[in-house]
């Protein structure tokens, strides 16, 4: 059984009313355009009103982060202009517009709150954990005319990007009631360590809802690391590997393998966690 969880998702919730362009409205999300020349540090300070911009977390020791993020660090966009005319006056130079790179979002609508939203991945294509993203906002009507395309720019606040993490539960066919667990992914080198922990739980028959599950006593099941370390030749990635040995032949559908990783700064905090129900062909 495996489980792969794309980090860099984002949900927008936006106030209504939406499509005051009329039909085919996107939520735009305005980045730096080379239209306006090099981007430097006078161009970053007199761009930030107006463009998406990203940083790495002061707090962890990761692989490097530079520059602005580009139409091509947004995979699922379902529209992209290049050099759109800004509507704000200070962007502009020697009476020519600023100019931004468009990437657009098709809303949907949440009948529970009542409001329109958008969801959008951001790949920075590094092994950077964690990093913060501050999105340039624009209504983005792509059959306008190019200088009537986007709305004013709205910052949104700081948000950030989960990292990606796999795991894997395999059985072992030369160990009878053992089975093996492996998770991978992007974690910090510094200051300290992610930690990962990995429990096996118990139906209880007392409760029937996902909230029926205990843990069980090392009578019943142990776990034991093999691998608690980071690879040798990417020193950004991550890898827990470890096996979970029965006393008995565990009934399927009766337990499960919980995995929860932490950060730990401070009183720490949950970054990540999955489960896997023990089914016929892992313990048969």
């Amino acid at each position: 059984m495996r489980s792969v969880r794309f980090g860099g998702g984002l949900r927008v919730y936006l106030d209504r009313p939406w499509f005051s362009s009329g039909e085919g409205e996107l939520l735009g999300v305005a980045l730096w355009s080379s239209e306006n020349g090099t981007f430097d540090e006078n161009a970053r300070d007199k761009f930030k009103p107006y463009i998406t911009q990203w940083g790495m977390d002061p707090i962890w020791q990761s692989d490097e982060l530079s520059g602005v993020p580009g139409a091509w660090n947004f995979p699922d966009a379902g529209a992209v202009d290049y050099a759109v005319s800004l509507e704000e006056a200070n962007a502009g130079r020697h009476g020519r517009p600023g100019r931004v790179d468009v990437v657009g979002f098709a809303p949907q609508y949440d009948k529970e709150r009542r409001l329109w939203f958008a969801d959008l991945t951001l790949d920075t294509f590094t092994a950077t954990y964690g990093p913060f993203v501050r999105l340039a906002l624009v209504r983005y009507q792509p059959n306008a005319l190019l200088d009537a395309k986007i709305s004013r720019v709205v910052l949104a606040d700081f948000a950030q990007l989960t990292p990606d993490r796999s795991a894997v539960v395999t059985s072992d066919p030369y160990r009878p009631r053992t089975v093996n667990v492996v998770v991978s992914g992007v974690a910090p080198r510094a200051p300290t360590r992610n930690r990962v922990s990995v429990r096996v739980q118990k139906r209880d028959p007392a409760l029937a809802t996902d909230l029926g599950w205990r843990d069980v006593s090392a009578a019943e099941a142990i776990v034991a690391t093999r691998i608690d370390a980071t690879a040798s030749s990417q020193p950004d990635l991550a890898l827990w590997s470890g096996t979970v040995s029965f006393a008995t032949a565990p009934e399927p559908g009766q337990f499960r393998v919980l995995i929860e990783e932490r950060e730990y700064i401070g009183q720490g905090r949950l970054i990540y966690a999955e489960a896997f129900e023990l089914e016929h062909t892992l313990v048969s």
